[in-house]
């Protein structure tokens, strides 16, 4: 009995992981889009990610923005961009890496705008974000997608979105984008984040409105 128990469990298991597999690569997060590798960075497609709302932390792969923004906590259901609010993630990043998470504006999507803000704890070391149509790109045409926190700036929000505006990053329904995030210098030592540690964590909290 007690085989028969463990086996049903296993299919089940195996059931589920194949399911959110499937949507992976129906979705074309397969982890193997054509990036553009920032020179000595890596892409990070799994990692691991915390929840301050019920301090749970998950290993989950990094691929598409839902996976991080779409969740309040470890264990609640995924949302679709523009995700959970006020999800407040923090991602533990290597220096050396980037992400780059992919996500659809819907075509019945109108009137949205917002932001990601870094938190003050949890801050890590100072960020560079972009939005783009390109994977791993942090130099799209219209610099309005791009902020950049360097050593005397501080905390920035990354860049602000909108459906509307052109005064802010301008998303287009129907049209699919990534996020891309790096360390504007991968060396900087800080309080949240010593010389000595090989990874920095990176909190944010997701904002918009209609």
């Amino acid at each position: 009995m007690r085989l028969l128990v463990g086996s049903a469990l296993l299919l089940v298991s195996s059931a589920a992981f194949a399911q959110q597999m499937d949507r992976v690569f129906a979705d074309g997060m397969d982890g193997n889009d054509a990036c553009i590798d920032p020179p000595g960075l890596t892409r990070l497609t799994r990692g691991t990610v915390t929840y301050p709302a019920e301090n749970g932390s998950v290993l989950r792969p990094l691929l598409n923005f839902a996976t991080v923004w779409g969740h309040y906590s470890a264990t609640d259901t995924e949302v679709d961009w523009p995700g959970r609010q006020p999800s407040s993630p923090i991602i533990t990043m290597p220096r050396y890496s980037y992400v780059a998470l992919k996500f659809t504006v819907p075509e019945d999507a109108s009137g949205l705008f917002g932001m990601i803000q870094r938190t003050t704890y949890s801050y890590g070391i100072n960020m560079t974000a972009a939005y783009s149509e390109r994977c791993g790109d942090f130099n799209p045409p219209n610099p309005v997608c791009v902020s950049v926190s360097s050593d005397d700036t501080g905390a920035i929000p990354f860049p602000s979105w909108s459906l509307t505006s052109d005064e802010s990053c301008k998303f287009v329904p129907g049209h699919s984008y990534y996020l891309n995030i790096m360390a504007t210098n991968p060396a900087m030592a800080w309080a949240g984040c010593p010389a000595t540690s090989a990874n920095c964590p990176m909190g944010s909290t997701n904002y918009f409105s209609h």
